[in-house]
C-alpha cells in the first residue's frame, strides 16, 4: 500500500516537472512581448524628426544652386533644385529647331546667364526636315536631341498622335490661355505674322498692292510688268506657302481659287526659303514679296538691303501659330531639356522673341506697353493685332488642319505648277 502510494506521487511529481518544462518558455514570451512592443512605438513616428529632416534637405542645395533659385519666379516649385543639380550633372543639351540662328543663339546666351554649366549644341533645319528627321529617330529608338521644335502645328500634332512628345507639366504654362495648351506637352507660344514687300527702286510705294484682290487688279491691269516679278512660297516645301491657301480660303471662300489663278498666270518666282525670296526683292530680281515671314523681312532683308521696305496686308495678315519646343520622348539629357522648355516659355525669353525677333507672344501676363517691336504703327501684341489677324488656336491650327494640309498642297500644286 505504501508503496503503491509512493510510485503515485513520484508519478505526479514527474509529471508536473514536465509540464513546467514545455510551458515556461510560452508564458516567459508572452510576459515580455508588451515589454518589445513599446521601445517600438516610441521610436517609429518621423514628426518628432520632421525639423530636422528639413533642414538636412536645405543643407543639401548646393550655394550656386542656391544661388539660381533666388533668380526664379517665386512660383517655381521648391525641389526644383533638384532638376537644376541633375542638369548640372548632364551637362549638356542637344536642340532641334528651325528658328533662324541669330534667334536661337540669343536664347541660348540668355539660357546660359542661369545655367553657364549646360553646354548647348543645335542643329539648324527646314520644318519638313526638321520633322522628318526627328520622326526617323525617334521611331528607331535613337535617342540623340534633348528639344525639338518645328514650326509647323500639325506636323507637331502628327508627333503627339505617335506619343513621340515626352510629358512635362512646366510651372511657365499657367500664364498660357487653355486655348494654345496641350497640358503637359506642347505650348504654343508664338504668331509669326507674314508682310508684303517690295524693293521701293523699282516699285513706288503707291503702286504696291494692299490686298490679293488688288494684286490680280493690277496683273490684269499690266501683265508683262508683272510677268515673273512676284516671290511667292513652294507650298510642299514650306507651311508658310499652304497656310496662305487656308487664309485665302477663309477670307475669299468663293472666289480664293479665282484669283490665285490670276497670281498663277504672271508666272511668279517660289521658293521655301523667306531669307532667299526676300534677297529675290532685295536684289531686284523681283519687286514684289508677296507676304513673306514679317520676321525674316524685319530682322534680316531690310538690314541687307535698304531699298526693301514692307507693309501689313488690309485684306488678312496671315500668320502661323508656332508651338514652342518640346521634349523628345525620350531624352539624353532630361533635367536639361526641362530647363530649356522652362526658360523658352518664360517672359524673359517671350520678350526677347517679340522685341528682337518681331513674333507675338500668346502669353498673357505681357502688357502692351513691355512691347517696343512695331510694324507701320502696330504693336506687335496680341491685343493690338487682334481684328486685324486671324487668330488661331492649338484646335484651329494642328488639329483642324491636320487633315486639311494635304489638300492645300494639293491645290497650290493644281494652281501654281501644272497651271489649273
Amino acid at each position: 500500500m505504501k508503496r503503491s502510494l509512493l510510485i503515485l506521487i513520484t508519478s505526479i511529481i514527474i509529471i508536473i516537472a514536465i509540464a513546467s518544462i514545455i510551458l515556461i518558455p510560452y508564458l516567459s514570451t508572452q510576459r515580455q512581448a508588451p515589454v518589445e512592443a513599446t521601445p517600438r512605438t516610441m521610436t517609429s513616428p518621423t514628426i518628432a524628426r520632421a525639423p530636422e529632416e528639413v533642414k538636412q534637405t536645405q543643407e543639401q542645395i548646393p550655394e550656386d544652386i542656391k544661388s539660381i533659385m533666388k533668380m526664379l519666379p517665386s512660383y517655381y516649385p521648391s525641389d526644383y533644385w533638384r532638376i537644376i543639380q541633375g542638369a548640372k550633372a548632364e551637362g549638356r543639351l542637344t536642340i532641334y529647331s528651325n528658328y533662324r540662328e541669330e534667334h536661337l543663339k540669343r536664347l541660348i546666351e540668355e539660357f546660359n546667364k542661369l545655367y553657364p554649366f549646360i553646354s548647348v549644341t543645335y542643329v539648324l533645319l527646314p520644318t519638313q526636315q526638321g520633322y522628318e528627321r526627328y520622326l526617323s529617330e525617334a521611331m528607331s529608338g535613337l535617342r540623340n536631341v534633348d528639344v525639338v521644335q518645328i514650326y509647323d502645328a500639325p506636323l507637331v500634332y502628327d508627333l503627339l498622335q505617335k506619343n513621340l512628345v515626352g510629358k512635362y507639366e512646366s510651372p511657365e504654362a499657367q500664364f498660357y490661355p487653355s486655348e494654345y495648351v496641350v497640358p503637359g506637352y506642347v505650348v504654343a507660344s508664338l504668331y509669326g505674322p507674314y508682310v508684303i514687300t517690295w524693293n521701293s527702286k523699282l516699285l513706288s510705294d503707291d503702286k504696291v498692292p494692299s490686298t490679293l484682290k488688288d494684286l490680280v487688279r493690277a496683273i490684269n491691269q499690266s501683265p508683262d510688268f508683272w510677268r515673273g516679278k512676284i516671290a511667292i512660297y513652294d507650298a510642299i516645301l514650306s507651311t508658310s506657302g499652304w497656310m496662305h491657301m487656308y487664309f485665302y480660303n477663309v477670307t475669299y471662300p468663293n472666289e480664293w481659287t479665282s484669283l490665285l489663278r490670276v497670281l498663277a498666270s504672271a508666272k511668279p518666282k517660289y521658293q521655301w526659303s523667306a531669307g532667299i525670296l526676300g534677297d529675290w526683292v532685295g536684289k531686284g530680281d523681283v519687286v514684289l514679296g508677296w507676304t513673306l515671314a514679317g520676321w525674316i523681312v524685319d530682322g534680316i532683308i531690310v538690314k541687307r538691303y535698304p531699298e526693301v521696305k514692307f507693309k501689313f496686308p488690309e485684306d488678312t495678315i496671315i500668320n502661323l501659330l508656332f508651338p514652342d519646343f518640346f521634349i523628345a520622348r525620350d531624352p539624353p539629357h532630361p533635367n536639361a531639356a526641362k530647363l530649356w522648355i522652362d526658360f523658352v516659355l518664360s517672359k524673359r525669353a517671350q520678350l526677347i522673341n517679340v522685341n528682337e525677333f518681331g513674333f507675338i507672344s500668346t502669353r498673357k501676363d505681357i502688357s502692351l506697353e513691355e512691347v517696343k517691336k512695331e510694324w507701320g504703327g502696330v504693336k506687335l501684341h496680341i491685343d493690338a493685332v487682334k481684328g486685324k489677324i486671324k487668330l488661331l488656336t492649338w484646335k484651329e491650327a494642328a488639329v483642324d488642319l491636320y487633315q486639311k494640309r494635304d489638300y492645300y498642297k494639293e491645290t497650290w500644286y493644281r494652281i501654281f505648277v501644272l497651271g489649273g
